[in-house]
């Protein structure tokens, strides 16, 4: 049986408004990342090594967040909307380019 912190965040992805909101913080995220890589000063190969570790990191964060994802909602016979289904892999994608963006952020300032 889900939890109350389960039976909110379904709630909350539920909500159109929430998937509506995912999509329009993933153009300024999307077109940072296309930015990021457009720029003629990071196409040398210290930028493409910055930007295969924090691909790395990006991964690492997606796939932990897809078995939480998948854990925390196993063993739950549901019905899942559409609304809720698009809002969580939204937001998944989301939080995968934000990660790439920082990791590339701060790999920039360490390397």
């Amino acid at each position: 049986m889900m939890g109350a912190l389960g039976t909110a965040l379904y709630q909350l992805l539920d909500s159109s408004l929430v998937l509506k909101v995912g999509a329009w913080l993933c153009l300024p995220l999307s077109v940072a990342v296309i930015v990021m890589v457009a720029r003629p000063r990071n196409r040398d190969e210290r930028g493409w090594k910055i930007f295969g570790k924090a691909g790395v990191v990006a991964f690492a964060v997606f796939f932990v967040a897809v078995n939480l994802i998948a854990k925390s909602s196993g063993g739950v016979p549901m019905e899942i909307s559409y609304v809720f289904y698009a809002s969580t892999l939204q937001w998944l994608y989301n939080l995968v380019l934000a990660v790439w963006i920082v990791a590339v952020l701060v790999l920039r300032r360490v390397m």
